[in-house]
């Protein structure tokens, strides 16, 4: 049974080292150049830290789709505000509005009994819509400031730190571990005395703190965020999340190393495909498609837990 489990859990890589060796040839080799690689690299960065907050939802039975529309107002706003005010108040106001919307979410969750899909949902749609609203022009620049650590070696640096600290309180803090409890057994975890309303509001604010993150990271690329800025990242994130072999009901199969394997593979089968001439139009539809696939086999799978698992 024990390597059986073992097996499982190399199946995501095994796919990813097919996905690259596949996508390789039908590229002719142009997957491996070095500006491909740091697409590549660009592409997954942004998924893997917006998912590293979203995986302790994830982990907890629940869902967050409220990330992109965060990731987006929390950058733009930021950037409104220190053009104006100076560069000093970027890192608190965009971290903070990250916090604030992760904390509002958590609130009316718990407090409300609001289910996870359908708050985080209503909150992409206000957040989108404010953002319409917000950005009277068709861009907001950047402040000078942040566009200058857009370099390769900042972002995957920064990526790096991120990766570690969330992956060490996911999986090496009471706080992760309960998190994953929640969604093996909550009345179990209630038992036990833990208030998991609070638990509930640390993760979305958590989720909403590494959102911002994704909005500078998106800021720092782009030069400036504009009404488009965040859009179909909370998608990218859950494909990667369940892509990884995460099952859609959380609990103790929520490992973060899935998650990054999750969004590489993203970023290869885009890019793959789209070097061996497949439309932007079809690609979208492989994405939905694959996601579809994803969640079906993840629930499969689901059936057949045991509690060894």
């Amino acid at each position: 049974m024990r390597r059986k489990i073992q097996l499982k859990d190399w199946v995501s890589v095994i796919v990813l080292a097919i996905l690259v060796a596949v996508l390789g040839i039908l590229s002719k080799g142009s997957l491996f150049s070095g500006l491909n690689i740091k697409n590549l690299l660009e592409q997954s960065m942004q998924v893997i830290i917006g998912a590293s907050g979203v995986i302790f939802i994830i982990a907890m039975g629940s869902t967050d789709l409220s990330i992109g529309g965060t990731a987006a107002v929390s950058a733009t706003v930021a950037s409104v505000v220190a053009n104006k005010l100076g560069f000093v108040w970027f890192f608190p106001l965009s971290i903070g509005i990250g916090l604030l919307c992760g904390w509002f979410i958590g609130i009316i969750v718990t407090k409300c009994k609001v289910s996870s899909f359908m708050c985080t949902l209503a909150m992409l749609i206000a957040l989108k819509g404010f953002l319409n609203v917000f950005v009277t022009s068709s861009v907001v620049l950047a402040p000078m400031q942040i566009t200058k650590l857009n370099t390769i070696w900042f972002k995957v640096g920064m990526t790096l730190v991120i990766v570690i600290v969330m992956g060490y309180i996911f999986e090496c803090t009471r706080f992760g571990r309960i998190c994953k409890a929640m969604g093996e057994n909550e009345q179990m975890v209630i038992s036990m005395g833990v208030n998991v309303d609070r638990v509930r509001i640390k993760a979305y604010m958590l989720s909403g703190l590494m959102a911002s993150f994704v909005g500078i990271f998106q800021l720092m690329q782009q030069y400036g965020s504009s009404a488009t800025m965040g859009s179909f990242l909370e998608m990218k994130v859950m494909m990667a999340i369940f892509l990884g072999g995460v099952l859609v009901t959380g609990g103790f199969s929520s490992k973060v190393y899935k998650m990054i394997i999750g969004a590489l593979m993203i970023s290869v089968m885009v890019t793959g495909l789209y070097l061996a001439g497949v439309g932007q139009d079809y690609l979208n539809a492989v994405e939905g498609i694959l996601l579809m696939v994803v969640l079906f086999m993840t629930m499969q799978l689901n059936k057949g837990k045991t509690r060894a698992d």
